[in-house]
C-alpha cells in the first residue's frame, strides 16, 4: 500500500493569497495514515486523494524545517474546522485522463517559468527516488499540530463549558432575584394593608370605649340620673363608678401600650424591609455588571475562537504548502537557492509572527481564566448573600407572624372586654329601669293618693258650700217672712234701701229679687230660688270672697 502509482503536480491555485503557489497531487495511493484536509470554498483548487509514502517524503535537508512548518501559518484563509473529510484514494486511469485538460487550465494562469519548472518536475515525479526520507519524521511533523489542535479545541471546550455554566449559574440567580422581589413586594404590601386594617380597627373600639364611657360616667349622664331620682346611696353609686372608671381606664391603658408597640415592630419592620430593598437594588446593579461582563466574555470566547480556527486552517494551510514545497525541492534538485533564501526569511518571518499571536492568545486566555474564577468567587459571594437575605426574610416572615398572633390575641381580648362591656351596660340599663319603673309607680301613686284626698276635700268642701247656702236661704227666707211681719211698720223708705242693699249683696237686679222672694216652695219639687241661686253662685261674675264671706257668717250665726 506504501508504493507509488503515479503522481501529477498542479499550481494552478495558490494557498493563503501570499503569493506562494500551491500544489495539487492526484493519483496517489492512500497510506495507513488516513491524512485528513479541510475543505475550503475559498480555496480554488482542493487536494483530492492525497497521500504521503516513503518516496513521495520530502529528505532530511527539506525536514530541517519541520518545527518552522508547525508553526507556519498564512494570513487570509478560511476553513470549516466541523467540515473535515477523510481523502479516497483515486484510479490512475482517470488521472491520467485529467492529465492533459488540467495542463492547458494551468498555462493560462501561470507563467512560462513556472511550465518549464512543472514539466521538469512531472518527468521527474515518475522516476523512483534514490534516498527516501524516513516515515517517523513525516509523522512526528504532522502529529505537532495535531496535538497543538488538540490543545486548543480542549481549552475552547473547558471555556465554553465554563461560559455555559456561569450562563446558567446567572440565569437562576436572577431568577431567584426576581422570586425574592416580588415575594417582599407581596409581604410587604400585605403586611401594610393589615396595618392600616388594625389601626383602623383599634381607633375605632377605642373611640367606642371612650364614648360609652362618656355616656355612662359623664356629667350628663349624672345629671340624667339625678333627675331621674335614683334611690341608691351616694357614696356606693361613687365607689362603683370609679372601679369601673378605673378597670376601664387600666384595660385603655393596656390597650394604647400594645398598639403603641404593634407600631413601634411595624415601624422596625418597615426599615428592614426599606435596607433590604436597597440591598437587593444594589445586588440587581452587580448583577447587571456581571451580566455585561459576561457579553465582554462571550465577545472575546468567540474572537479566540475564530482566531484559533483562523490558526487552524492556516495550519492546515501551510502544512500542505510545505508538504508540496518538500516534495518539489526534492525531486527538481535544479531549483535556484535564491527562492529557497527568500522562503526561508519569509517562513522565519511568519513564524516569528505566528509565535507572538500565539503569546498574545495565551496571555488572553491567562487573563480570561482570570477573570472568570474572580467572576466564580463573586457569584460564590452573592449566593452566600442571597442565602443570608433568604434567612433574614424568614426571620422577618416569624416576626411578621408573631405580630400577627399577637394582634389576634389583642383582637380576642378587645371583642372579651367588649363583651364584658356590653353585658356590664345590659345589666346597669335593667337596673335603672327596673329602678326608673319602681319610682314612676311610687310616684303615679302618690299622686293618686294626692288627687283622691284633694277630691274628697273637695267634695266635702262642695258639700259644705251647698249646706250653708241652704242654711244661708233658710235664714233669708225667715228674715223675708220677719220682714214681712214688720212691713207694716217699715216705711216704704226701708224696704227699698233693704232690697237695694240685697241687690248688691246678691249682685241681683230688682226684677230677679222680686221673683226669688215670691217664689213658692213646694214639698215634692225645689225651690226655684235656690236652682236660681245655685245658678247665679255657679256663673263666673259671681266672687268667690262674697261666697266665703256669707259662709263664715253663716256658720258664725249658727254658732251663736
Amino acid at each position: 500500500n506504501d508504493r507509488l502509482h503515479g503522481v501529477k503536480e498542479d499550481r494552478s491555485g495558490t494557498y493563503g493569497g501570499d503569493g506562494y503557489e500551491g500544489t495539487r497531487r492526484q493519483g496517489a495511493h492512500i497510506t495507513l495514515s488516513n491524512y485528513r484536509v479541510a475543505k475550503d470554498p475559498s480555496i480554488t483548487t482542493r487536494p483530492v486523494g492525497l497521500t504521503i509514502s516513503l518516496r513521495t517524503a520530502p529528505t532530511f535537508k527539506s525536514l530541517a524545517i519541520s518545527p518552522v512548518r508547525d508553526y507556519f501559518r498564512p494570513r487570509n484563509s478560511k476553513i470549516d474546522m466541523k467540515t473535515k473529510t477523510i481523502c479516497t484514494q483515486t484510479s490512475i486511469q482517470s488521472d491520467e485522463k485529467n492529465l492533459y485538460d488540467e495542463a492547458a487550465t494551468d498555462a493560462n494562469h501561470i507563467g512560462p517559468s513556472c511550465v518549464y519548472l512543472k514539466q521538469k518536475q512531472s518527468s521527474v515525479f515518475c522516476i523512483d527516488e534514490e534516498d527516501p526520507a524516513p516515515q517517523w519524521l513525516i509523522e512526528e511533523a504532522l502529529a505537532r499540530g495535531t496535538e497543538v489542535c488538540k490543545e486548543y479545541e480542549t481549552i475552547i471546550s473547558e471555556l465554553e463549558a465554563k461560559l455555559s455554566r456561569t450562563k446558567e449559574d446567572l440565569e437562576d440567580a436572577l431568577k431567584a432575584r426576581f422570586i425574592v422581589k416580588e415575594k417582599y413586594k407581596r409581604l410587604l404590601e400585605n403586611a401594610r394593608t393589615q396595618a392600616r386594617r388594625e389601626n383602623e380597627l383599634l381607633q375605632e373600639n377605642i373611640v367606642r370605649i371612650c364614648t360609652s364611657v362618656f355616656e355612662n360616667f359623664g356629667p350628663r349622664s349624672m345629671d340624667r340620673r339625678n333627675t331621674a331620682c335614683y334611690q341608691i346611696k351616694s357614696h356606693r353609686k361613687l365607689n362603683c363608678r370609679q372601679r369601673i372608671t378605673n378597670k376601664l381606664r387600666r384595660k385603655l391603658r393596656t390597650a394604647m401600650t400594645k398598639s403603641n408597640k404593634l407600631k413601634r415592630k411595624l415601624a422596625m419592620t418597615r426599615k428592614k424591609l426599606r435596607s433590604k430593598s436597597e440591598e437587593y437594588e444594589s445586588i440587581s446593579k452587580c448583577f447587571d455588571q456581571l451580566k455585561q461582563g459576561m457579553e465582554a466574555t462571550e465577545t472575546n470566547l468567540n474572537n479566540l475562537i475564530s482566531e484559533n480556527l483562523s490558526l487552524r486552517r492556516k495550519i492546515d494551510d501551510t502544512r500542505d504548502w510545505l508538504e508540496h514545497n518538500v516534495g518539489k525541492q526534492h525531486y527538481t534538485g535544479h531549483f535556484p537557492d535564491a527562492c529557497k533564501s527568500r522562503e526561508l526569511a519569509n517562513l522565519k518571518k511568519k513564524v516569528e509572527e505566528d509565535s507572538a499571536t500565539i503569546a498574545q492568545l495565551r496571555n488572553k486566555l491567562v487573563r480570561l481564566e482570570s477573570a472568570n474564577a474572580n467572576k466564580g468567587f463573586l457569584l460564590n459571594s452573592y449566593k452566600a448573600q442571597l442565602t443570608d437575605l433568604t434567612k433574614e426574610k424568614n426571620e422577618l416572615l416569624s416576626k411578621v407572624n408573631s405580630l400577627e398572633n399577637e394582634i389576634g390575641n389583642t383582637r380576642n381580648s378587645n371583642s372579651q372586654l367588649r363583651a364584658k362591656i356590653e353585658i356590664q351596660c345590659a345589666k346597669k340599663c335593667e337596673e335603672t329601669v327596673q329602678l326608673e319603673t319602681e319610682t314612676i309607680k311610687n310616684k303615679y301613686e302618690e299622686t293618686i293618693k294626692f288627687m283622691e284626698t284633694k277630691l274628697l276635700a273637695t267634695k266635702s268642701q262642695n258639700v259644705e258650700y251647698l249646706n250653708a247656702i241652704k242654711e244661708f236661704l233658710m235664714k233669708v227666707y225667715e228674715q223675708r217672712n220677719d220682714r214681712e211681719a214688720q212691713k207694716s211698720n217699715e216705711s216704704e223708705s226701708g224696704e227699698k234701701e233693704t232690697h237695694e242693699t240685697i241687690c248688691n249683696i246678691l249682685n241681683m237686679t230688682p226684677d230677679e229679687l222680686s221673683g226669688f222672694i215670691n217664689g213658692k216652695n213646694t214639698k215634692n219639687s225645689d225651690n226655684p230660688w235656690i236652682v236660681e241661686l245655685n245658678r247665679i253662685v255657679s256663673t263666673n261674675q259671681f266672687s268667690k270672697d262674697l261666697s266665703k264671706f256669707l259662709l263664715r257668717k253663716m256658720t258664725k250665726k249658727t254658732k251663736m
